[in-house]
């Protein structure tokens, strides 16, 4: 929820949920993207207590779903730090992506995202940890032509068995 909601406001939109959430094929809900990157950029429109909060709302209305919350690189150079991320991980399961295609070598991804899944699970501690993979080229996001591309199936792949390999739940 965005500032300046109340708690009943919020609760109200929540309840208008419950069809959705009270079906046995709903899992949970999926909270926000890479919450520490907006509060750092928009810190107005974002909150650790926001978070906190309605997550806390969340679970009392539908204590039986999942809350599941994502967050971007953590620990590299211009990311985020994991201190920084801990307090908006209000969740059930703690995701996190990166988008690191187009890289060199499939020795260098593996390289790059075994640290980044190790700092993925000790800001999720017990919880369940999934890895996004990337599936799209970053010019969707960006326009950069010249170094965007799909990943391959072999990047897939060892995306997928770094996940495994690295004790990971899902992806």
């Amino acid at each position: 929820f965005v500032p300046g909601i109340t708690k009943e406001e919020k609760r109200q939109a929540l309840e208008k949920l419950r069809p959705c959430f009270g079906s046995s094929k709903v899992l949970g809900i999926y909270t926000i993207d890479e919450a520490t990157g907006i509060s750092i950029s928009s810190p107005s429109l974002v909150s650790k207590q926001l978070m906190q909060e309605g997550y806390n709302l969340f679970k009392e209305m539908y204590p039986t779903k999942l809350v599941w919350y994502n967050e971007g690189p953590l620990e590299f150079p211009g990311a985020a730090t994991l201190e920084q991320a801990r307090g908006f991980d209000w969740a059930d399961i703690v995701s996190i992506d990166w988008y690191v295609i187009p890289r060199p070598s499939l020795q260098d991804l593996a390289e790059t995202i075994t640290p980044m899944i190790q700092t993925a699970k000790r800001l999720a501690g017990k919880r369940d940890v999934w890895f996004i993979h990337q599936a799209v080229p970053m010019s969707i996001f960006k326009d950069q032509p010249e170094t965007s591309r799909e990943p391959t199936p072999e990047e897939l792949r060892l995306l997928a068995d770094l996940s495994w390999q690295n004790g990971l739940n899902g992806i």
